[in-house]
């Protein structure tokens, strides 16, 4: 089994229309910030203006040949070390491989991006991704407000996702990863 993060801007223009439909089902949408129905045009054209920034890392998550989701990481300062992320997947994805990806992608983060603290925006009636984020170490800082939304502000530094390698969960996951061959492709 393959399990590919595949950087925005190298994607076929398949592959993106791909993204963009699980990005604008409804079980996404609904848990995303902007939850309007997001255009082809305007999808492709923020594609490619991904290439000229470099603060937004974008990736298509593959299992085998198929997309099944996106993980991504905002640099949000580059100096001290801060990113936020964000993450989708198609609704029928087993939960271990949606798992896999991510704990691989926050250590990528961590390892190769010198991001020394992540922060995540999770919709307070998301309990799934709540719950999920919890399990990974990300703690609740504070109680946000936009647009009528109410969003958890959610926090994991690099010396806790340290630690959490030693939990049951990333033990588990870890394990259940090895047989999984595991890559990122980079612009």
């Amino acid at each position: 089994m393959n399990l590919t993060l595949k950087n925005f801007v190298n994607l076929t223009l398949e592959e993106q229309i791909e993204v963009l439909k699980i990005r604008n089902a409804k079980y996404v949408r609904t848990k995303m910030k902007n939850s309007n129905i997001i255009k082809l045009t305007d999808h492709l054209n923020w594609i490619n203006s991904l290439s000229q920034d470099k603060n937004k890392r974008y990736y298509a998550v593959f299992l085998n040949n198929e997309i099944i989701g996106a993980n991504y990481v905002l640099l949000l300062n580059k100096i001290i070390g801060y990113g936020n992320i964000g993450f989708y997947f198609k609704q029928n994805t087993p939960p271990i491989i949606s798992s896999i990806s991510i704990v691989y992608f926050l250590e990528m983060i961590f390892n190769n991006l010198n991001i020394n603290k992540i922060f995540s925006e999770v919709k307070t009636n998301n309990s799934m991704a709540y719950r999920f984020s919890k399990s990974l170490g990300f703690k609740v800082v504070n109680i946000k407000v936009e647009n009528d939304e109410k969003y958890y502000l959610m926090e994991l530094n690099r010396q806790k996702w340290e630690r959490m390698k030693d939990t049951k969960l990333l033990k588990s996951v870890k394990k259940q990863s090895k047989d999984i061959v595991i890559k990122f492709e980079e612009d």
